[in-house]
């Protein structure tokens, strides 16, 4: 009996053993702290993929702003240029200008320079010519007179006398020397220069010249004045071999006691 019990023992231990396990058709109990993590790693990852986003539209707005950036100072640099050039052109043109007035100011001051001689040389010649028609009567030199006069001229002379009478003369180179001979002659008058007026004075070209002035003179016998004489005078020459000669010599002569 006992060793029957045993073997059902044993049979019902391997039966036990032996006896397929009975599946369980539950689903296994899920991790929390695993889905925690999973969803702080999702939410991390979509924080990252915003950023990279923004990061991405900050960098287009940034290439925008440095294209924006750089054609404005692209636009001044271009400005600035060509304002320097303006600049540059108008500071040379002023310089230009300047050279030029300097220039044409020189040229004005050596012509006026010029002129000025030239009408002192004018001024010397009637000085001159008066003073030696004057001083015939004591020296009878002709020559003296005729020496500012070109080979060939021409004279004419209008006198209205104290007497209110007209007279009118003109001579050639051979007449006035027949006149300067008798003028040589008159010992007991003389003439003096009280003043000489002159009104104008053109020439061209340091050739030729005409000069209108005014001579006041008085006459003089044994030493008493006789008359005064107002006369207005046109004086017209060329330069010959450096000197002012005589072509036209034209005299309207008032007198006056």
């Amino acid at each position: 009996m006992k060793l029957f019990l045993f073997f059902i023992g044993i049979t019902m231990i391997f039966v036990s053993c032996n006896a397929p396990s009975e599946k369980s058709t539950k689903t296994p109990a899920v991790n929390q702290d695993s889905i925690n993590t999973a969803q702080y790693e999702t939410e991390l990852l979509n924080k990252e993929m915003a950023l990279l986003k923004d990061s991405i539209e900050d960098s287009k707005l940034d290439e925008k702003s440095l294209k924006a950036n750089y054609l404005n100072e692209r636009k001044k640099r271009i400005a600035l240029e060509k304002d320097y050039a303006a600049e540059t052109l108008i500071t040379d043109s002023l310089t230009e200008v300047i050279r030029s007035k300097d220039k044409s100011l020189s040229m004005l001051i050596e012509k006026k320079q010029q002129k000025q001689v030239q009408n002192q040389e004018i001024k010397n010649l009637i000085t001159n010519l008066h003073t030696a028609i004057n001083q015939l009567r004591s020296e009878q030199q002709e020559g003296a007179v005729l020496q500012y006069f070109l080979p060939q001229f021409s004279i004419k002379h209008v006198k209205i006398d104290t007497d209110n009478l007209g007279h009118i003369a003109e001579y050639n180179h051979e007449d006035y020397k027949k006149h300067l001979k008798d003028l040589s002659k008159e010992k007991k008058s003389r003439y003096v220069i009280d003043n000489i007026n002159i009104l104008d004075i053109e020439t061209k070209e340091n050739s030729f010249f005409n000069a209108l002035y005014k001579l006041k003179m008085s006459l003089y016998e044994n030493d008493n004045r006789k008359y005064t004489t107002n006369t207005m005078v046109s004086l017209t020459g060329k330069r010959i071999d450096g000197e002012l000669k005589i072509a036209s010599f034209s005299l309207v002569e008032f007198q006056y006691k």
